[in-house]
């Protein structure tokens, strides 16, 4: 999972543009080009990012880069007790990453109702856990420590995957114990351990995260649906998914700045507090993650929900923070908070709008950038 930017691992497009020319980029341009998928530069303006969440054209072929298949998988978990370990815990999980030992790692809390929702196997909301959760913004971090060293668990933990040479997996796994030992009660597990992963299905068949193996499927999907975890049913969400430094102090100040925020605007159907988890899709950065509940029959619910994400985008804004992605009907204040020097960013991506779609047919708004006979209503 070294290359779970997805995105940064594409290499070469082709495209068909509004006017039905078809388009290629980077040395794919190039006529015969041996390294279609190996060089994504080229030559020129590097344009593929005009086709990553806007309406400038249709992908249509892409290359990408894959990771080799590795010869022996390792994952190990770290687990720590107080809330004020995550920041330790994520200073050197984000050093090992940048020195290239460790996989894609997966941080979790035992009391997080994602994390109930995603592992039920391995996690089991209590009553009174549930109602620590149902509270707006979550319990206070006293709670929930009191609540973790009752049920004899810990308040966070991260799964490291490693992969290459059993030699080498298994040096970096002892390394990681020598550089989280310094954090008092901290706990080392192995969970898992594969040679030839990929060659081995029929072990691996009953892997915890078969993602992490390489082995395509659907769990990720499973997020945000109904779950006995989350502190009110519902029949379906809106992700809300700021973008947070990748530090641990940054995010413990998220922590602090949602769950006032669930307070005051009585969010309590969203699972906000001190035990959301970094999601650690993208390298660089976290996303906070949580969901915005909507119903199927009750409108002044939906009402409420939507008045709630944009107070939320608001809010983050206001810290520097903004979302990635979003629902169709929050595309137009996500891509406003990207505002600097008067929304210049959107006026030259309307201008190329313009020029490269002056009749405004290829999906209007996608991405908040809408072409100039739209402009004047874009509700």
């Amino acid at each position: 999972m070294n290359y779970r930017d997805h995105f940064g691992s594409h290499c070469g497009m082709e495209v068909v543009l509004p006017d039905g020319e078809i388009m290629r980029t980077g040395m794919a341009a190039v006529p015969g080009a041996e390294t279609w998928a190996e060089n994504k530069y080229g030559y020129g303006a590097y344009v593929d990012g005009l086709f990553a969440q806007a309406n400038f054209g249709i992908v249509t072929r892409m290359g990408f880069w894959m990771q080799p298949a590795p010869d022996h998988f390792l994952s190990a978990m770290v687990r720590v007790p107080r809330y004020r370990d995550l920041a330790a815990l994520i200073d050197g999980v984000n050093l090992m990453e940048d020195q290239g030992l460790v996989g894609h790692p997966r941080y979790s809390c035992p009391m997080d109702p994602l994390i109930l929702q995603m592992e039920p196997e391995v996690y089991k909301p209590t009553p009174e856990l549930m109602q620590l959760n149902s509270q707006p913004g979550g319990a206070s971090v006293e709670k929930y420590e009191a609540y973790a060293r009752k049920q004899g668990h810990e308040f966070w933990n991260v799964l490291l995957n490693f992969y290459g040479p059993k030699e080498t997996i298994y040096a970096s796994w002892a390394y990681a114990q020598k550089l989280f030992g310094t954090i008092p009660g901290v706990k080392f597990e192995e969970i898992e351990n594969y040679p030839d992963p990929l060659r081995n299905q029929k072990a691996t068949s009953g892997a915890r995260h078969k993602v992490a193996l390489g082995i395509p499927n659907m769990s990720i999907f499973s997020i945000g649906a109904r779950s006995a975890a989350m502190p009110q049913p519902s029949d379906g969400h809106v992700w809300f998914s700021p973008i947070i430094a990748r530090s641990g102090e940054s995010f413990m100040r998220a922590h602090e700045v949602f769950s006032k925020a669930a307070r005051e605007l009585n969010i309590t159907s969203a699972p906000i507090g001190v035990t959301n988890v970094p999601q650690t899709w993208q390298y660089r950065t976290y996303v906070y993650l949580f969901p915005v509940f909507v119903s199927r029959s009750n409108k002044e619910h939906n009402r409420k929900a939507v008045q709630d994400f944009h107070n939320l985008i608001r809010i983050a804004a206001d810290h520097g923070w903004t979302e990635y992605r979003t629902a169709p009907s929050f595309q137009n204040a996500v891509a406003g908070t990207y505002s600097f020097n008067n929304n210049i960013l959107m006026r030259f991506q309307e201008q190329l709008k313009d020029t490269i779609d002056p009749e405004g047919i290829m999906a209007p708004g996608r991405g908040g950038i809408w072409p100039r006979r739209y402009r004047e209503n874009k509700s």
